[in-house]
């Protein structure tokens, strides 16, 4: 649903879904001219907002943003200070 949303409304050109954390960095480092990465906390490979600090250090041009199934303030809060550009719960609809 999100890579659908990306790439009909919102105009993305190209969306690179992946399985992992790993695959998610490989990829990054196949696409230099990749302008948006979105993270699952809960994706293989992730250990917490932390590894955000991570892809944000290795990819610094990249927007980096999580969306997961949580709606935790701290969570939340965690994502931001590492270093996300957002965060957006996966209760969001389309229109928000």
């Amino acid at each position: 649903a999100v890579s659908a949303l990306l790439s009909r409304h919102l105009g993305f050109a190209r969306v690179v879904e992946t399985g992992s954390l790993d695959e998610a960095l490989a990829a990054l480092a196949e696409l230099p001219d990749a302008s948006l990465a979105l993270f699952d906390l809960r994706m293989p490979g992730m250990a917490g907002a932390a590894s955000l600090g991570a892809v944000r250090e290795c990819f610094p041009t990249v927007k980096a943003a999580i969306v997961s199934a949580s709606t935790e303030r701290s969570d939340i809060l965690t994502a931001l200070a590492a270093g996300s550009h957002g965060y957006v719960p996966k209760t969001f609809g389309a229109l928000e």
